[in-house]
């Protein structure tokens, strides 16, 4: 079967490797959808996890699927089902540095009695929406990281899959005033079909009227800030950063989200002042499960977040497709297609 590896900076290539083998604790499962990642990108460019690496990576770690093969010890899980993979547990690490990637026909799981890792699929959730799960899990881990009720006034920075995924969370908790800021007219769109209330381009010279606008405004010794409860950084810029803590109303918390590529000066002392409390968000360590459940009973359009679909063959036309937001928000791969 074909397997996607990357060698090196910008160097992925579809290899031929022998069909994974099933030991007695685990579980082969046959991708259906495989989502590219923003971390994915972010390993192509560096040609890595965090650099070259001696021997290839198999990429893919957002994927869901029917179970091919299933170990003798394993327990509750027929052949047939339908599933979802949480790529990092029982220390798998599928697409992650570890011998599996979801870029191919099939993927073993291994030692999936040790923590929760595969989850069956409710029969009402359809498989492409099944592969959204994990970054759907980053997104709602992010969400509640930034404690947001119902009542809070949010601003969304990045509309790339995370910060779209962000305000389906935000929709889910009953978030009645979002912005969405992010300069892909087309992902302003779906942040709009998606629940957003309001939306704008970062680079408008207006951004903060908008925001005050839409948010009130709360005084810092007598200046106007935005009256915005929580900002969530999923941009991973670090100019978005600096703005935001200048603008920031006191007491309001700050979810860094996406990943700083390098160094961001801040000026602690306005945090100091304004006493803003900034959050990390990493991954999921909680809500494969919550997230599915929101998928089987949520009245929301999650297809909005799928902009693309790609078979195997054209994998690399697809991460051309990813790398390019003006176009892109979550681009499938199909590995049975």
């Amino acid at each position: 079967m074909q397997q996607a590896q990357l060698f090196g900076p910008h160097d992925v290539r579809l290899v031929d490797v022998p069909p994974p083998e099933c030991g007695p604790d685990d579980v082969i499962v046959q991708v259906q959808a495989s989502g590219i990642c923003g971390t994915d990108l972010g390993f192509v460019r560096s040609g890595g996890l965090d650099g070259p690496t001696a021997s290839p990576i198999a990429l893919g770690h957002e994927f869901a699927g029917i179970l091919h093969a299933v170990g003798t010890n394993v327990r509750d899980l027929p052949l047939g089902a339908r599933v979802v993979v949480n790529p990092i547990s029982g220390f798998n690490y599928i697409g992650n540095g570890g011998p599996e990637g979801a870029f191919a026909p099939l993927v073993a799981v291994r030692n999936i009695q040790a923590e929760p890792t595969v989850y069956p699929l409710p029969a009402n959730v359809p498989i492409e929406h099944a592969a959204l799960v994990e970054p759907l899990a980053v997104a709602f881990h992010a969400v509640r990281q930034g404690s947001v009720t119902s009542a809070s006034r949010v601003v969304v920075f990045g509309a790339g899959p995370i910060g779209l995924g962000t305000v389906v969370a935000l929709v889910h908790r009953g978030a009645q005033n979002i912005i969405v800021v992010d300069p892909s007219r087309q992902r302003l769109d779906i942040a709009r079909r998606l629940g957003a209330h309001e939306v704008c381009a970062p680079d408008a010279s207006d951004l903060w009227d908008v925001v005050r606008a839409r948010h009130g405004e709360a005084l810092f010794y007598g200046m106007a800030m935005p009256g915005t409860d929580v900002f969530l950084d999923c941009s991973g810029v670090g100019a978005v950063v600096q703005s935001v803590i200048a603008q920031a109303r006191p007491g309001a918390r700050l979810v860094l989200v996406g990943v700083c590529k390098g160094d961001v000066p801040l000026d602690l002392r306005i945090v100091l002042a304004k006493e803003l409390q900034l959050v990390g968000s990493m991954g999921y360590p909680e809500g494969f499960g919550e997230v599915i459940d929101f998928l089987a009973h949520t009245a929301v359009d999650v297809s909005a977040l799928i902009s693309h679909r790609f078979p195997l063959s054209r994998f690399a036309e697809a991460l051309e497709t990813a790398s390019n937001p003006a176009i892109a928000a979550k681009v499938l791969v199909l590995p049975g297609t």
